[in-house]
């Protein structure tokens, strides 16, 4: 089966990138926290930045995919049910 993609917006593509370089910011800071003596509290802070940039990197491509699959559907069908979705998709990646 051929894996379905999204073609991106510009802007989209640009907010996309901008999370991508955060993400890639604070994996950067945390490998330099990996020295000795390594800092536990500060590496551990670093860490749960890390997962919240990468959830929220992946709750925005899921949103898109939502919405691109709907795209299909009749226009206020469509919105309706990608706002639903969403925000079930939202309450399961905190």
């Amino acid at each position: 089966m051929k894996e379905k993609v999204v073609e991106l917006t510009p802007s989209e593509q640009h907010k996309l990138q901008v999370r991508f370089n955060k993400l890639k910011g604070q994996l950067a800071a945390v490998e330099g926290l990996l020295v000795s003596p390594m800092p536990y509290a500060g590496t551990l802070q670093q860490l749960s930045a890390v997962n919240g940039a990468l959830k929220a990197m992946m709750r925005e491509i899921l949103e898109l995919s939502v919405r691109s699959e709907m795209a299909g559907l009749a226009r206020q069908e469509a919105a309706h049910n990608a706002d639903d979705i969403i925000l079930a998709m939202r309450s399961f990646l905190k």
